[in-house]
């Protein structure tokens, strides 16, 4: 890891706000600050490896899962034609797999919306909760 603190390890700990929408004992996901579309959402493995392919195999299987079952949400909510999914890491040194709701191609692309707060957040982070909770 680098000299800068990781952020979603401070997540994972509790000591940096975040609006989750699901967690396991090995992933957790919550909404994005910066979205590049409503409904943008993060999932990350709680081990912190910045790379995903030197995951162990337990915990890439676990995130992948938790991708594919809050992607099945994403699906419904915002109604999107598709949602598309990118696994960057440039920015925070832990794995995370961005999930974006999207209608063209370039909205995997599209440039993020300016952070918002967690208030601003909290509404599609309930519906998000809601659905993944069957209710």
């Amino acid at each position: 890891m680098s000299d800068v603190e990781c952020s979603f390890c401070q997540i994972l700990e509790g000591r940096l706000e975040a609006q989750i929408v699901y967690q396991d004992e090995r992933t957790l996901a919550f909404v994005d600050t910066s979205p590049v579309q409503t409904g943008h959402a993060l999932v990350i493995p709680r081990v912190c490896q910045p790379d995903f392919y030197k995951l162990a195999e337990a915990d890439y299987q676990a995130t992948m899962h938790t991708a594919r079952k809050v992607a099945q949400v994403l699906q419904t909510l915002p109604n999107p034609r598709k949602v598309g999914a990118a696994i960057q890491g440039f920015e925070t040194p832990h794995t995370h797999v961005h999930l974006i709701p999207m209608n063209t191609p370039d909205d995997l692309c599209a440039k993020p919306q300016p952070e918002k707060t967690q208030a601003e957040l909290a509404p599609i982070a309930e519906r998000l909760r809601s659905a993944l909770q069957g209710g």
